[in-house]
C-alpha cells in the first residue's frame, strides 16, 4: 500500500506486484488468456483463470495449462449487463516454502538462506477484441 498527503487529504492506493503477465485474445472461439513470468518469459502452468462480470461475479474459472493458457468458451464471454465480462483475474498459488500461508503473507525460509513464498495476482480489462 502506498499513501501520501497533501493539503491535508491523505490518498491512500493499493498496488500488486507480480510476475505474471498478462494477455488476452477475444475471438469467435471465446477469450483466450495467455499467462506468462515476467522475470523468465516463459508460459506459466497451473495459474487460476477467473473471468469476472460487471457485477464483480466469477462467471468461471479455468487453470492454465504447459503451454500458459486459459480458454473461456464463447458462451461465457457473451454475458449482457452486470453479467458482461469485465475482468479476469490470474492467481498462482503459492508453492514450495511457505505454501499454504494466507494469500498475500510472506513466510521466510530459514533452511534456504531467507527465500520468500507468497502467492501472485494480476489482472486485465477483457476489452480487447481480435475476430
Amino acid at each position: 500500500m502506498v499513501s501520501a498527503k497533501a493539503g491535508g487529504v491523505l490518498a491512500t492506493q493499493w498496488v500488486v506486484m507480480s510476475d505474471l503477465g498478462l494477455s488476452t485474445v477475444k475471438g469467435r472461439d471465446g477469450l483466450h488468456v495467455f499467462v506468462r513470468s515476467l522475470k523468465s518469459a516463459k508460459p506459466v502452468a497451473g495459474a487460476e483463470v477467473k473471468l469476472i462480470a460487471r457485477n464483480n461475479k466469477v462467471l468461471d474459472a479455468v487453470t492454465t495449462g504447459g503451454r500458459g493458457v486459459a480458454r473461456f468458451s464463447p458462451g461465457r464471454v457473451r454475458g449482457r449487463g452486470g453479467n458482461a465480462p469485465a475482468a479476469v483475474m490470474v492467481r498462482m498459488p503459492p508453492a514450495g516454502p511457505g505454501a499454504g500461508e494466507k494469500e498475500g503473507e510472506a513466510k521466510r525460509d530459514g533452511a534456504s538462506g531467507g527465500g520468500i513464498s507468497i502467492s501472485s495476482t494480476s489482472s486485465v480489462p477483457t476489452g480487447r477484441s481480435w475476430v
